[in-house]
């Protein structure tokens, strides 16, 4: 009995003990931290004070109100604020103190407001308010010889209900995130093998961003941003880090592994149908651009180094379309885009580069408008500066130094293999005529093929199109884009346009309004070293001068007469004029040497004219429908005339309408051959190319062609003889037009090949006629093919009509 008294009393003391030591805890406690923070912030230049801090012993918790953290300003006045907590909650676990760790169960922050602000020193040095508090609590810690290996675990943090201000007082710019909610769960401070360093999961979710874009009229406006994931770091080795960001409906996903030893970074950045609308507002207009539909997927691969950075992969954008303010039609639009193999490569400083394997454009739409101050939409959207008054000029501002480059490349070399585009459009309008003029290009197909800017590379151009109702556009040619303007060799082929749609620049440059006509416009513009040598090729028919412009105050032209004399029979009248002209010249201007040839084809009427190539058809034979030499495509004019014959003959029964197939044994072998051997050329190249699509004309300069010249011409002509020219022909553009002309001489076009090509022009033929008159297939019929003399509009193709 006396040894459990003994045992109860010294039992009742240790109790006592320590609730006096944790009631002395909760009663002193609060006011030793008070005075240890106002001592730390004295200490650190900053002042930190709190309305109300509880401790609770028994769970090891700590609630603080009120708790703010602010520097004094420069200028003895009000402090800044860095920081201003509403509550404050720790939760401890004492257990894992005795094996030498702490760890914290909890620790949430509610209504928090984090002010990030950066401004200047009397020195001119701009520093962030938090990055100078960092750095004075990093100037109190005293070196120590070995770093600690004290383990710190928090199960969960929380950030809600919180606000953050940015201000930047140097790049003038003031953004608030409200209802910010941040969560981070298993952090730890060392890596997951034990090693020093940081690993946690987290969550960060914004709500309603409205953000101002610097230099543009828009705003960033998004819903809802999440970014979550997962962070792990080995102190001086490496991160890994998980990303997984949310944009209102859309997830992008990446993996990044930066190594801490080197500066590089790894990684790879996955997203599906990420919204473009809101992205729409970074750029850099002077008015409010919006869209309601586009999005965006992509797999994409990351790398960065101490030098630069690179990114590559496929992005496949879905139906986009942005406006204008007050605009019904949109200013840029398409169904699909599809960048194949992009790469941006920004690793070496001396040689950065931008390439794409295939970019594939569906339904594209541009709309160009021209305003009554001569400024085109773009430049209103676009333009920086406004235009110097007269008599002014402009300071100068210093040039930035050269940026040194790889000799015969430039510093930032773009590479585009291939560019096509699938039933595009453009809409073109132009109010600075009185009247305004418009006009649309519709069905726009085809392709660029090695579109770079490294000197002496060539891309070659085919387009094909249909403008307004019945008119064609044919682009073909190759052009230097280093500088198109200075070196290109580009042809441009308008079908059957209507005269009085041009009405506005009649009535501007010439005087007279137009009734009634159709013209063909063949262009050919070939530039070398700057100097222009233009051919312009005009074929009007039908043309019939409405009422002459009351006081013009132009060029008066003699267009009544020039046109009653030089009209043939069938109506038509046919010119050439050529121009001539230099780039470089400050006075140049490309539209004024149009309009100029426009004057020179209709004052020169009365001098020069030339045999018509066409004439229109009658009822009962019929002629003047062509094709192009080695082609069997029917074009949309010459659609439009066997369409108009349909109409014209379904009420009459007893007709039958015979097609039948033409060649020109000469032209049509000579074209055959060309057409197969650079399209065997191109394919051996790499270009991928479809029967549908307009055939370029391959650049013997570009690296790759050359490649597939001789692989083309080693399988058809013979290795043995590739072998020989090679050793024989300098390596000059004559080798290359060698091969080529050798290759194409080596094509094997017999009768039968010409044969078919008849008949597929017939049958072609047949199909547009019975396009509108479906009900006429009983009375057409294909006849067998025939030899014919090619003309200057092309290969005619037969066409009779008998009777049942």
């Amino acid at each position: 009995m006396k040894y459990q008294k003994i045992i109860i009393r010294a039992g009742l003391a240790f109790v006592a003990l320590i609730l006096i030591f944790w009631a002395g805890l909760a009663i002193f406690l609060p006011g030793i931290i008070k005075n240890a923070v106002d001592q730390y912030g004295q200490s650190i230049g900053h002042q930190i004070s709190y309305e109300s801090i509880d401790v609770s012993p028994w769970v090891l918790k700590v609630d603080i109100h009120g708790l703010k953290v602010s520097k004094e300003s420069a200028s003895k006045q009000a402090a800044l604020p860095l920081l201003n907590i509403a509550h404050l909650s720790i939760n401890a676990e004492f257990i894992h103190a005795l094996i030498g760790r702490i760890h914290l169960s909890e620790i949430k922050i509610d209504q928090a407001q984090i002010f990030l602000q950066r401004t200047s020193s009397k020195q001119g040095v701009a520093q962030w308010n938090f990055l100078e508090l960092i750095k004075a609590i990093q100037a109190l810690k005293k070196p120590v010889a070995k770093p600690s290996t004290l383990k710190i675990e928090i199960d969960q943090f929380e950030l809600k209900n919180s606000q953050i201000a940015i201000k930047d007082s140097i790049k003038k710019t003031d953004y608030v995130f409200k209802d910010v909610q941040f969560q981070a769960k298993e952090f730890a401070n060392y890596a997951p093998s034990g090693a020093r360093g940081v690993q946690s999961d987290y969550l960060l979710n914004l709500k309603n961003v409205d953000l101002a874009i610097p230099g543009s009229a828009n705003r960033l406006k998004l819903a809802s941003l999440g970014v979550g994931g997962h962070l792990d770091m080995t102190a001086q080795e490496k991160i890994d880090l998980k990303i997984n960001l949310k944009i209102e409906d859309a997830l992008l996903s990446s993996q990044l592994s930066y190594d801490l030893k080197k500066s590089d970074l790894d990684g790879s950045v996955t997203f599906k149908d990420l919204p473009l609308a809101p992205f729409v507002a970074l750029l850099p207009a002077n008015e409010k651009l919006t869209t309601h539909k586009g999005s965006v997927s992509a797999e994409l691969k990351l790398k960065t180094n101490q030098r630069g950075w690179a990114i590559l992969g496929d992005l496949d954008f879905a139906e986009l379309a942005i406006y204008e303010p007050k605009e019904k039609d949109p200013l840029l639009s398409w169904k699909k885009a599809y960048f194949s193999k992009f790469e941006l490569d920004f690793l070496e400083k001396q040689q950065q580069r931008f390439s794409i394997q295939e970019l594939v454009l569906t339904q594209p739409l541009a709309r160009f408008s021209i305003g009554e101050d001569k400024f085109s939409n773009f430049r209103r959207l676009f333009m920086k500066n406004q235009a110097v008054a007269p008599g002014t000029t402009t300071p100068s501002t210093p040039r930035a130094a050269p940026v040194s480059k790889v000799a015969g490349k430039p510093a930032f070399e773009v590479d585009i293999k291939a560019i096509k585009v699938n039933q595009g459009r453009m809409y073109f309008s132009d109010a600075s005529m009185k009247p305004g003029f418009k006009t649309n290009i519709n069905q726009l197909n085809g392709s660029l093929l090695g579109v770079s800017n490294v000197p002496g590379q060539y891309a070659t151009i085919a387009l094909d199109g249909a403008v307004d109702k019945s008119g064609s556009l044919r682009a073909r040619g190759q052009a230097a884009f280093e500088d198109p303007r200075r070196n290109s060799d580009v042809s441009l082929s308008f079908k059957n346009l209507p005269l009085n749609s041009i009405n506005p620049y009649a009535m501007t440059f010439a005087g007279y309004q137009i009734d009634d006509g159709r013209i063909d416009v063949d262009l050919r513009y070939t530039a070398k070293e700057g100097q222009l040598i233009g051919k312009n090729r005009f074929v009007i028919r039908k043309i019939k001068l409405g009422d002459e412009v009351p006081e013009f105050k132009g060029m008066k032209l003699p267009i009544g007469l020039a046109i009653a004399v030089l009209e043939d029979s069938d109506g038509m009248i046919d010119v050439n004029i050529p121009i001539k002209g230099n780039v470089d010249s400050p006075e140049f201007s490309m539209g004024h040497l149009f309009w100029q040839a426009l004057r020179n084809v209709l004052s020169s009427i009365v001098t020069a004219p030339f045999r018509a190539l066409a004439s229109l058809f009658g009822e009962e034979g019929l002629d003047g429908i062509y094709t192009g030499a080695g082609e069997s495509v029917i074009t949309p004019p010459e659609q439009e005339k066997l369409e108009k014959v349909a109409k014209l003959l379904e009420k009459k029964s007893n007709a039958i309408v015979e097609f039948y197939g033409t060649y020109d044994p000469q032209i049509d072998r000579q074209e055959l051959a060309r057409v197969n051997a650079d399209r065997a050329i191109l394919l051996a190249a790499g270009f991928k190319l479809k029967e549908s699509e307009p055939l370029p004309n391959p650049s013997l300069s570009d690296p790759r062609v050359q490649s597939g010249l001789k692989s083309a011409y080693g399988s058809q002509v013979g290795r043995i003889k590739l072998a020989q020219q090679l050793f024989k022909l300098p390596n000059t553009p004559a080798r290359w037009e060698t091969l080529r002309k050798e290759l194409i001489e080596a094509q094997n076009i017999n009768e039968a090949r010409l044969i078919a090509l008849a008949n597929a022009r017939a049958n072609n033929a047949r199909d547009a006629f019975l396009k509108n008159s479906p009900d006429m297939k009983d009375r057409v019929r294909v006849g067998k093919a025939q030899e014919v003399k090619a003309e200057d509009a092309g290969i005619p193709l037969g066409i009779s009509l008998v009777s049942k």
